[in-house]
């Protein structure tokens, strides 16, 4: 799988898909996972009754974490599981991606290391040492705009991706857009 490429899955080919973002895994093999989070009826019964096959339907697409490839430098700004299409390019070694940006890395999760597992949060660190990870179930979300401008102009950031639910990536995105940041984040239209 390419950097930032999702997929649709599936238990049953002839019901309904979701589309989760894949993420190379370290086995040295052409494999891929996908973070599922608990985010309705599907993917918690799921998590709760894992499959022994999930099928996948259709041609993966591609999604906007996939711009963060056209600088030399960039700022990534994610919550709580939108790491998942993040992890594409935090993860992608040098050698698979020559083309593997500078990155700083804002995240802010409840309770991410007890959620999301220590292996994601040290693939976080791995791409960027001086990573903020926020524990919002400690701290609260703060002021993630103020955060993000000033990572932006202290780590001398080309552009800044969000991915992070509506509310929060439209406040963001247009917040440093107002900055004069050149900011990006996935268009909720569906």
């Amino acid at each position: 799988m390419e950097t930032g490429q999702s997929v649709r899955l599936t238990h049953n080919p002839l019901k309904e898909t979701h589309s989760f973002a894949t993420f190379p895994n370290s086995d040295g093999q052409n494999s891929f996972s996908a973070l599922v989070s608990n985010a309705g009826d599907w993917t918690n019964d799921l998590i709760r009754s894992p499959r022994q096959h999930i099928f996948v339907k259709g041609a993966p697409t591609i999604g906007v974490i996939r711009i963060a490839l056209l600088f030399k430098n960039v700022l990534i700004i994610t919550t709580g599981s939108g790491i998942g299409p993040c992890l594409s390019l935090i993860q992608a070694s040098p050698e698979a991606l020559p083309r593997r940006p500078i990155m700083r890395v804002i995240w802010c999760a409840a309770n991410p290391l007890a959620t999301f597992r220590r292996c994601v949060i040290n693939s976080v660190f791995k791409a960027d040492p001086n990573a903020i990870i926020v524990d919002t179930k400690q701290t609260g979300r703060g002021d993630l705009l103020a955060l993000s401008y000033s990572l932006f102009i202290d780590s001398g950031a080309e552009a800044a991706v969000v991915i992070s639910n509506p509310r929060v990536t439209k406040t963001v995105v247009h917040g440093l857009e107002l900055c004069g940041v050149p900011a990006f984040g996935p268009i909720f239209d569906s």
